[in-house]
């Protein structure tokens, strides 16, 4: 049997909505509906109500909507870490990322809530109210008990888990996680247990995190700097080494032929080719993944600039008004030594942020 798999995209601000409509809208726009629709034990409970679940996930935590319409209303449980499961119930199991443990969350139509840490269906831990203070709840229904079999209703019911309570470092966000999304009714009229990854279980079972399929967390679009200023700065910078390397310059005012000792000329080569590959790699190698590739990545930006540095110096001999000149390519290649070193460290450090 073949664990589902699913695309979680990035919504920022999505821990910021006030209301249901907020955030339904911000989750509709960012990601189509998934069903939850998997019957695992169809003998028993061949019953079948309509839903769909979106998720996406921001900065500090994932956000949760179902969208309901069956058969029955039943919402007793009015106490969290009460009996929710056997009310008009929509869950979200979610495996810890590091110690094994998996966590559940269990939420009946009315925006009761059940949360707790698990090894298993019968060794856990419950979340303490302060906790489950922190999971911020969406409900269209008006909270009240009720119970109406033999009806039609729809229904919606969001959450927004941060990730702290779920085993993650908002700054060592994995880029994926096993989980499963449930929709359940043990007491109501017409009993069913849906799920959208499939669980080959015998009975009725959630607490499977074995069957638990895959959330891919889609990568965070890139920042106006990736997109715009980094691209803009290093066009501009290759225009301006061109310029200086090329322009032919008259009544250029007197300047030292020496800063501390080395030749002027030599200065200002080495300050021009410096920012080549920390502009480059902040332009082109900053989504390179994996720390070899990084390395080899910022390797051949040096090499590039090795060669753009040649052909400057080979096409300057080629005027009357330059020279080629052996130590001009020296002091290019220096600054972009240094840089590309700068840049390694630099990229330690985002990969060591990572982990």
């Amino acid at each position: 049997m073949e664990s589902k798999k699913l695309v979680l995209p990035y919504v920022e601000g999505l821990d910021n909505a006030a209301s249901l409509e907020e955030f339904s809208s911000m989750l509709c726009n960012a990601t189509a509906a998934t069903k939850v629709a998997t019957l695992n034990w169809p003998d028993d409970f061949p019953y079948c109500p309509e839903c769909n679940v979106r998720a996406a996930w921001c900065d500090k935590g994932l956000g949760i909507l179902y969208n309901v319409k069956g058969l029955d209303l039943r919402a007793l449980a009015m106490s969290d870490n009460g009996s929710v499961w056997q009310d008009s119930c929509c869950e979200f199991f979610v495996s810890d990322p590091c110690d094994g443990t998996y966590y559940n969350f269990e939420m009946n139509c009315i925006g009761t809530l059940l949360v707790s840490k698990r090894k298993s269906r019968e060794d856990c831990v419950h979340y303490t109210a302060e906790k489950l203070k922190k999971v911020k709840r969406f409900t269209s229904l008006e909270r009240k008990q009720v119970e109406i079999n033999d009806k039609e209703f729809s229904w919606s019911v969001g959450m927004f888990i941060p990730f702290s309570l779920i085993g993650i470092d908002k700054y060592h966000i994995p880029t994926s996680l096993k989980a499963n999304f449930y929709k359940c009714g043990d007491l109501t009229a017409h009993t069913h247990f849906l799920s959208w990854s499939p669980i080959d279980a015998p009975k009725p079972d959630f607490h499977r995190p074995d069957f638990f399929g895959t959330l891919e967390l889609a990568p965070k679009p890139a920042s106006l700097f990736a997109r715009i200023i980094f691209p803009l700065m290093f066009i501009c910078y290759i225009c301006a080494v061109g310029f200086l390397c090329f322009g032919h310059f008259e009544d250029m005012p007197d300047v030292a032929t020496t800063i501390f000792g080395i030749p002027t000329d030599k200065v200002v080569h080495f300050s021009m080719f410096f920012p080549f590959p920390l502009l480059a790699y902040a332009t082109f190698g900053r989504k390179t993944k994996g720390r070899w590739n990084s390395i080899l990545f910022i390797l051949a930006i040096f090499l590039v600039g090795c060669i753009l540095g040649i052909a400057t110096e080979l096409g300057q001999g080629l005027t009357d008004y330059r020279s080629c000149d052996i130590n001009d390519f020296r002091a290019d290649s220096l600054g972009m030594a240094l840089s590309s070193v700068c840049a390694l460290i630099i990229d330690s450090i985002r990969h060591s942020s990572k982990r």
